[in-house]
C-alpha cells in the first residue's frame, strides 16, 4: 500500500530558461517507486483507473486520495469487495497504518457491506475528485457481501486478517 501523491511539483529550468524537468517533492519510498516503474508525474492521468501489478487499489486511490483515513478504507474496500479475491499479502510502511485500516473497517463495516451489495463506493470524505474512476472501477460482488458479514469483529477475532 503505497502513497504517490506528491507535495509540490519543481521545475527543473535549462540554461535558456526553459523546463527541462518536473521533479515531484515525495516521500523517500513513492520517490524510488516511482523512478523504479518510470511513472512520471506528466503521465499521471493515464494511470488514474489502473490498479498498478502488486497493488490493490487504483492509482487514482495511491495518489490523489491524501487524507489517512479516506486512503486505508478505499484500499480496504476494494480487496474485500472482489469477486475473486486475489490479495496474498498487504504490504505497509508501518504497522500502525495495518492496525488503523483494521479499526476503520470495524468503525464503518455496516457502509463497507451496504456499498458492497449495491456496487457504489461508499460517501468517504475527501474522495470526491476521485469518485468517478473508482466507481468505473469497483466490481464489487454482492454475494461477496455477506462474507464481511459472517466473520467477526477484526477488532474481537484472532486471526482475523488471515480468515479474510
Amino acid at each position: 500500500m503505497y502513497c504517490f501523491s506528491y507535495r509540490e511539483l519543481s521545475e527543473v529550468m535549462g540554461e535558456d530558461e526553459e523546463v527541462v524537468a518536473r521533479i515531484s517533492v515525495c516521500i523517500g519510498s513513492c520517490g524510488r517507486a516511482r523512478a523504479a516503474a518510470n511513472w512520471s508525474v506528466e503521465t499521471d492521468n493515464t494511470r488514474m483507473g489502473t490498479i498498478m501489478p502488486g497493488h490493490i487499489s487504483l492509482w487514482a486511490t495511491s495518489k490523489f486520495t491524501t487524507h489517512h483515513r479516506s486512503f486505508l478504507l478505499i484500499h480496504a474496500l476494494f480487496p474485500l469487495s472482489e469477486s475473486e479475491p486475489t490479495l496474498e499479502r498487504f504490504i505497509v510502511a508501518f504497522l500502525t497504518f495495518f492496525v488503523d485500516l483494521t479499526h476503520h473497517i470495524q468503525e464503518d463495516r455496516h457502509i463497507f457491506i451496504a456499498r458492497m451489495r449495491d456496487r457504489t463506493i461508499p460517501d468517504i470524505e475527501h474522495i470526491e475528485h476521485v469518485r468517478t474512476y473508482l466507481q468505473a472501477n469497483f466490481r464489487a460482488n454482492p454475494q461477496q457481501a455477506d462474507e464481511p458479514q459472517n466473520i467477526a469483529s477484526p477488532l474481537n477475532y484472532a486471526g482475523w486478517a488471515q480468515h479474510v
